[in-house]
């Protein structure tokens, strides 16, 4: 029993880390809105309940996660996966505890530029939303989140923002914020 326990764990941590979402995948499934995308997660504790559902990882400690989906990067004090029910199907991550995450916005136009966007909040919830990877920063702890969006082509702060509850589209780079405050130059281009 024991065995399989760590087997278990052993497949659920191969799977998370995005392995299955590329080779596991059938035709069929290649239809339907995948999960997070894969990550690459470091930590200094990793527990998992597995036998609860919807399963769980959590990670603590200097948590890093990497992707290469707009070469995403989340550093924060505890990470939890949600998987609801087979251990292929992360269906979002919350990130905890002095959140940073940044990615790099490629143009939707050939002679459009980049832009890096960095977020910074105490709770951060990294999820789909009709079919979308979406990133919610959270007001949490009376810390309102903030993102800060600057042009790579000129390193010219475009956008810093901070609001209630900050959205975030990867696939479409669509921003929502709630109560916002800005501090643009420019505007968001």
């Amino acid at each position: 029993m024991l065995h399989r326990s760590r087997r278990l764990l052993l497949i659920m941590l191969v799977l998370f880390a995005g392995v299955s979402s590329f080779l596991g995948a059938q035709d069929k499934e290649k239809t339907k809105p995948a999960g997070a995308p894969p990550f690459v997660i470091t930590a200094r504790l990793m527990r998992a309940d597995i036998k609860g559902s919807p399963k769980t990882l959590i990670y603590s400690g200097d948590v890093k996660a990497t992707s290469p989906m707009n070469q995403t990067i989340i550093t924060c004090g505890r990470l939890e996966a949600i998987m609801p029910g087979s251990v292929k199907d992360v269906s979002n991550m919350k990130a905890q505890d002095n959140v940073v995450f940044s990615l790099v916005q490629e143009p939707a136009k050939k002679d459009d530029v980049p832009y890096k966007v960095v977020g910074h909040a105490e709770l951060m919830v990294y999820d789909l939303q009709d079919g979308k990877h979406t990133v919610r920063l959270l007001r949490d702890k009376d810390v309102l989140p903030r993102l800060v969006i600057t042009n790579m082509a000129t390193q010219e702060v475009v956008a810093d923002l901070t609001g209630n509850v900050i959205r975030y589209t990867l696939e479409t780079g669509k921003l929502e914020v709630e109560d916002v405050k800005t501090e643009n130059k420019g505007g968001v281009q």
